[in-house]
């Protein structure tokens, strides 16, 4: 991949950021203009930034600690 596709990939990726989700697939439509793979690589960072997202945002009081601890611990 080129400097000028990865530019325009992160430019249309993080235009897209800022859309609601219900004009996200017209957005893409018309930036990608029927170029396949900068969509894919598009969506696939979109996708990506909705999971990480998600697991940043997950309190961490849900994880276990224990576990944590037990790693830990066989390490030293």
């Amino acid at each position: 991949m080129t400097p000028e596709q990865l530019r325009l990939i992160e430019s249309i990726f993080h235009a897209a950021l800022e859309l609601a989700p219900e004009q996200l697939d017209a957005f893409l439509d018309e930036q990608c203009a029927g170029d396949a793979s900068l969509r894919r690589e598009v969506e696939a960072l979109l996708a990506s930034n909705g999971e990480l997202g998600d697991f940043i945002a997950t309190p961490v009081v849900t994880f276990d600690v224990g576990l944590l601890d037990e790693e830990l611990a066989d390490r030293f």
